[in-house]
């Protein structure tokens, strides 16, 4: 289930054309460094901006943020979780905006 909920976030930020890595569990998983995971994590290179429209677009793909005021959160704090309503598998995703950047990086 893991890897079915990576692959529909996987496909709505390559939607978007967000350059993203996975980290955590299931990346030292698939390096072969097996753990035990429940959860994706992934960080994002975008805009703050670009993070938030995502929280927002994936409602539509069966994702909902965990947070009531996620924007409030993710202007102090650049983690942003959410969940896939079908599955029920957390998703935690972090913005990494470099200083000078004014647009995503392609």
């Amino acid at each position: 289930m893991l890897i079915e909920a990576l692959a529909k976030f996987a496909g709505e930020l390559e939607a978007r054309e967000l350059r993203y890595a996975v980290i955590g569990g299931l990346a030292a998983s698939m390096r072969g460094r097996i753990r035990a995971t429940v959860d994706l994590d992934l960080i994002l290179l975008c805009t703050l901006d670009e993070a938030l429209n995502l929280v927002e677009s994936l409602s539509e793909s069966g994702f909902s943020t965990l947070l009531e005021d996620f924007e409030k959160v993710a202007r102090s704090a650049p983690l942003i979780p959410i969940i896939d309503r079908a599955s029920g598998i957390p998703v935690s995703y972090t913005h990494l905006t470099l200083p000078t950047m004014s647009t995503t990086c392609g």
